[in-house]
């Protein structure tokens, strides 16, 4: 009688097909965290895209009704805030959004005839017609608009030093405010006088938040974005266009008659024209700050002028100019300096524009705006968010200033979109 074989797996089997299962379970684990990975960058370069999409829709609609009238009038204007050179009222670091160079963050002024602007009056006390009868409706359509960079705190009480948030204000003054304040009023705006003037103080603004036509500070000097009680109208919850938006740079391309010797090459980099620039080609004028250093927080940029940092234009996604100029930008002095830039602020008319520290006006009229903005992701934010609370304050110091850049470095999105004036026949 024989007995039956017993038979089982070896140690080397069992051995064999713990690795097997190890090495499967390592691939599934893996392809897993690729996936997971490969959606969060996905979510996040989505959340950066829709609030960059929302800062250059809401400009391309607003340019492209932009008013710009052949009547001597000055109807745009952008600022560099916190700038010496900047005009009164807009001098002061309470202007600024911190952290951020002045020149990156554009107060920008203008006229147009946005599809969004109030129809109606908020409150009962409008106008009659000759019969008694209520007239609520707004007539006219030319509205003054305002963009800017500044903190909002969604978490804690309003004005906190902390858990700040880099937002894009945009604000639209209704048309019967416009007409009667920045067309007709006693700060109407004129060759000499600016739309910066017309935002500068206290104005009528329709609040539909509280059904009633209130006084409202436009823009307060003595507030600060990042601390202390913000009073800015232009700040306010119902001006908010995007959010985790950490530069917003402009660059103007201008027709002109004039034919002129390219004396800017380098800067610009492009060659140069040894009979002038063509007729049909059109003339880039960029805002190049170099009063950071003074303005009461560290600047981006490397030591005190303007030389380009070597971290500054990767940052912000090479919207600086180029790393290879490797002496300061100096000011313009006199009206025989062609080189297309402002310091500090410029002022647009139909067929001119003044810059800064110039002289005389380039002779260019406004074809097109190139807009270009660089958004945080939510890891980005939550980083950014992470330091201030580290720091206990949304204003940094030089030792906190590279983290900052870091974040924006690693974290910010580059995003940007040439815009046509067609109010100029651009």
């Amino acid at each position: 009688m024989t007995s039956a074989v017993r038979r089982a797996f070896t140690l080397v089997e069992l051995l064999v097909a713990s690795a097997i299962m190890v090495i499967l379970v390592l691939l599934v684990v893996k392809v897993a965290n690729d996936t997971m990975s490969a959606y969060d960058r996905v979510v996040a370069d989505l959340s950066a895209q829709t609030e960059a999409r929302a800062v250059l829709d809401n400009l391309e609609r607003d340019l492209n009704s932009a008013v710009i009238r052949p009547d001597g009038r000055c109807w745009m204007e952008i600022i560099a805030p916190g700038t010496t050179g900047a005009p009164a009222g807009y001098t002061t670091a309470a202007m600024r959004a911190p952290n951020i160079p002045a020149d990156l963050q554009p107060i920008l002024l203008f006229f147009a005839s946005p599809p969004d602007r109030p129809r109606f009056q908020p409150d009962a006390t409008s106008t009659r017609d000759a019969s008694g009868n209520r007239i609520n409706e707004i007539r006219g359509d030319v509205c003054a608009i305002a963009y800017r960079i500044g903190l909002r705190s969604p978490f804690d009480a309003p004005g906190d030093a902390v858990q700040q948030v880099y937002t894009v204000q945009r604000t639209v003054l209704d048309a019967q405010s416009t007409f009667t304040g920045a067309l007709t009023g006693a700060v109407a705006i004129s060759a000499t006088v600016p739309p910066s003037t017309f935002w500068n103080g206290s104005r009528s603004v329709a609040d539909y938040t509280k059904a009633v036509r209130e006084n409202k500070t436009l823009f307060s000097t003595s507030a600060n974005n990042g601390t202390g009680t913000n009073t800015d109208w232009t700040m306010d919850e119902a001006n908010f266009c995007a959010q985790n938006v950490v530069a917003l740079g402009l660059t103007l391309w201008c027709s002109s008659s004039e034919s002129r010797v390219q004396d800017d090459a380098i800067y610009l980099n492009r060659p140069a024209y040894p009979n002038g620039l063509p007729p049909e080609a059109l003339r880039p004028v960029l805002m190049y700050s170099n009063a950071l250093a003074s303005a009461g927080d560290p600047p981006l940029r490397s030591g005190t002028n303007a030389t380009t940092g070597s971290g500054q234009a990767a940052a912000y996604g090479g919207f600086l100019p180029s790393t290879t100029v490797s002496t300061p930008i100096t000011t313009p002095t006199s009206g025989t300096d062609r080189k297309e830039r402002y310091l500090n602020r410029a002022r647009i008319y139909s067929d001119r524009i003044f810059l800064d520290a110039r002289t005389a006006p380039l002779p260019y009229t406004l074809r097109q705006v190139e807009v270009s903005v660089t958004v945080l992701t939510p890891q980005g934010s939550r980083e950014l968010r992470g330091l201030q609370l580290a720091t206990g304050s949304a204003t940094f110091t030089e030792s906190t200033t590279s983290q900052f850049r870091r974040i924006v470095l690693q974290q910010g999105r580059p995003y940007s979109r040439r815009i046509q004036v067609l109010g100029t026949g651009g």
